[in-house]
């Protein structure tokens, strides 16, 4: 099981429409799951790259998309999460 996470949090008086986003990992998880850390941190920060990509202010190695990002670009995430399934399972493939 990966160590990455996504948050969302909705709005509720716009029930449907989330206010952000955050896709992370909380790099102290990474230790207990040594195998996919590299396709853990390769693909968080794909995420930096990405138009309106905001740091979280915490310990956790995350980014958020708020709401004025999330409709131009939610393909681009749809595709690093596509990138880090492929190299997830790669990673799983790698005999230990």
């Amino acid at each position: 099981m990966s160590p990455w996470k996504a948050w969302a949090d909705r709005d509720m008086t716009a029930i449907g429409r989330a206010r952000f986003v955050t896709f992370g990992v909380d790099p102290a998880s990474l230790g207990e799951t040594p195998s996919v850390a590299d396709a853990v941190l390769t693909n968080t920060r794909r995420l930096s790259d990405i138009e309106g990509a905001k740091p979280v202010a915490t310990e956790l190695e995350a980014y958020t998309f708020g709401k004025e990002a999330l409709p131009r670009v939610h393909q681009e995430i749809v595709t690093v999460l596509g990138m880090l399934v492929r190299d997830l399972s790669e990673a799983s493939d790698v005999p230990h």
